[in-house]
C-alpha cells in the first residue's frame, strides 16, 4: 500500500493538487530498508512500472505511530475541511486502507499482529454533519 499512497502523492503534485498525507509508516524508513518505491503492472500493456518514491525524495506525510491517532487526525480533517469549505467545492479525501462489509476503514492491523482500529461509516457521518448545502464529500477507499 505504501506504493500506492505514494503514486497518488506524486500524482497529485503532478497535476498541482496540494494535498494533506498521513501514514502509519514511516516512508523513509522503508526506502532505506528497502530501496525505491516501485508502482506499476507491469503485466498490463501501457502500465508499465515506475518509480514513485525516492529517498532523495522530501518527506511528504505526516506519520502518526497509532492507529487511533491517525484515526483522530483523519476525523478532525474532515470536520475542519467541511466547515471551511466554501459553497459548491468537492472535498476529495483518498484513504489507502483495506475496507471493510460494514462500509469502514481498517487503519493498521498489518500484519494482523499489529494494533489497528477501524474508521466506521457513523463516524464520518458525524464528523460530516456541516457539510455546506451543494459542497460534496467524495470518500474513495482503496486498497491493494
Amino acid at each position: 500500500m505504501a506504493t500506492d499512497f505514494s503514486a497518488f502523492y506524486k500524482r497529485f503534485t503532478e497535476l498541482g493538487i496540494d494535498g494533506d498525507y498521513v501514514s502509519l509508516y514511516d516512508l523513509k524508513y522503508m526506502l532505506k530498508v528497502c530501496g525505491d518505491l516501485i508502482y506499476g503492472r507491469d503485466y498490463q500493456e501501457g502500465k508499465e512500472r515506475e518509480i514513485v518514491l525516492t529517498q532523495q525524495d522530501p518527506k511528504f506525510y505526516t506519520h502518526y505511530k497509532r492507529p487511533v491517532d491517525q484515526k483522530n487526525y483523519i476525523l478532525q480533517w474532515i470536520r475542519n475541511r467541511v466547515q471551511s469549505a466554501p459553497h459548491g467545492k468537492n472535498i476529495i479525501l483518498v484513504l489507502v486502507s483495506p475496507g471493510s462489509l460494514s462500509g469502514g476503514v481498517c487503519i493498521g492491523g498489518e500484519p494482523a499482529e499489529k494494533e489497528g482500529t477501524y474508521l466506521t461509516s457513523n463516524e464520518i457521518c458525524r464528523a460530516m454533519k456541516h457539510l455546506p448545502r451543494s459542497t460534496t464529500l467524495t470518500i474513495i477507499n482503496t486498497g491493494c
